[in-house]
């Protein structure tokens, strides 16, 4: 399944009964998917040999660990709706890990044959629709923009699955958890991309909103918050990120 630290097309796919793959969204599985968490993964390298001003081998020891869970990805299921419950809000988007526990409540739950333990995503191209058909207006501006949203929903989930977090932990951090979901995200996303994934997150729950993006990838010297237009003090950054990722330790 993996090719050195780079993942092949051999991710298994899953489609749920009822998903279409011929739906509005192009989100059924291409050479783009792979695209993606493989930069996901170039990109962590790059950040593992950048300077932190919390630098530590618990830092280090994180980043090694991250590289590895994108490495480990065994599926992308394509369902109407992840959320687990019918009481639960609708999502667009979920990583999650199979085993022997939970893996017949996922196929029965979803309709579908997951049959190998290990680490997934799952997304929505029904909830993406709505979501950009509900607020749509907001992103009007930008050309392509609901493949623009289908693939910041992807790369959110990806970040989960970097970090994979246990679900003790994402119950009592869920804020922290999706701010570092995004951050990761923005890893891999341009100047614009990473304004729509803040623009994004104003449609969502609260713990979505507490978003910032890595201000590296930004042009110029002088480093803007894509959200608020404040300025982004790079040590402080550097600071938000470590303590973040120190108190989401396992």
């Amino acid at each position: 399944m993996v090719n050195g630290n780079y993942v092949n097309g051999d991710v298994e796919i899953f489609y749920a009964k009822s998903t279409q793959p011929n739906h509005k969204v192009c989100m059924h599985i291409t050479s783009k998917h792979i695209e993606l968490l493989n930069n996901s993964i170039r990109n962590l390298v790059n950040l593992k040999m950048e300077y932190w001003i919390g630098s530590t081998m618990d830092m280090d020891a994180f980043l090694c660990c991250a590289e590895k869970n994108l490495s480990e990805l065994e599926g992308i299921v394509f369902v109407d709706d992840p959320a687990m419950e019918e009481r639960e809000t609708s999502k667009l988007g979920m990583f999650f890990e199979v085993d022997h526990n939970n893996i017949s409540h996922y196929n029965q739950r979803w309709g579908i044959n997951i049959t190998s333990e290990g680490k997934y995503i799952a997304l929505s191209p029904n909830e993406i629709n709505n979501f950009y058909d509900t607020n749509k207006m907001s992103f009007k501006p930008y050309r392509g923009t609901l493949n623009i949203i289908s693939e910041l929903v992807f790369l959110h989930e990806i970040g989960h699955l970097a970090t994979s977090v246990t679900d003790n932990i994402y119950r009592q951090h869920r804020t922290e958890c999706e701010s570092q979901a995004n951050w990761f995200a923005s890893l891999n996303l341009d100047f614009t991309k990473k304004y729509l994934l803040g623009e994004k997150t104003k449609f969502q729950p609260p713990e979505y909103q507490d978003y910032f993006t890595n201000p590296r990838l930004m042009p110029g010297q002088v480093f803007v918050n894509p959200c608020n237009g404040t300025i982004i003090d790079v040590k402080l950054y550097d600071k938000k990120v470590y303590d973040m990722i120190q108190k989401l330790r396992r």
